[in-house]
């Protein structure tokens, strides 16, 4: 089942890349990402996933993105602690500086 999630994921992720136009879609997304994220708790792999998926949302929305902040900056906050692998710290941060962009 984990593999599945990375897969639905990653789908997610590309396209969302690829579609012109998310803001239809920007308030159910921001649930599932914050579903996704909530049941990822111990799974470092899928939270990677989802934070490619959520950098990728960001730069979708771009200056529409601090609509979704509500829902990603816990997450991100979760995110950075001393206990994250550095992959999901290095990740974190990348969404980070992504936001930075719009502000």
């Amino acid at each position: 089942m984990h593999m599945h999630k990375v897969q639905v994921l990653n789908t997610i992720s590309v396209l969302i890349a690829r579609v012109t136009e998310v803001t239809p879609y920007a308030n159910k997304l921001m649930l599932f990402f914050q579903k996704a994220w909530e049941e990822s708790s111990s799974e470092s792999i899928l939270q990677i996933q989802l934070l490619t998926a959520l950098k990728n949302f960001v730069v979708a929305l771009g200056y529409q993105s601090p609509k979704s902040y509500g829902m990603l900056l816990p997450i991100l906050r979760s995110g950075i602690n001393i206990t994250s692998p550095d992959e999901l710290l290095e990740d974190c941060m990348q969404a980070c500086s992504i936001c930075g962009r719009f502000n």
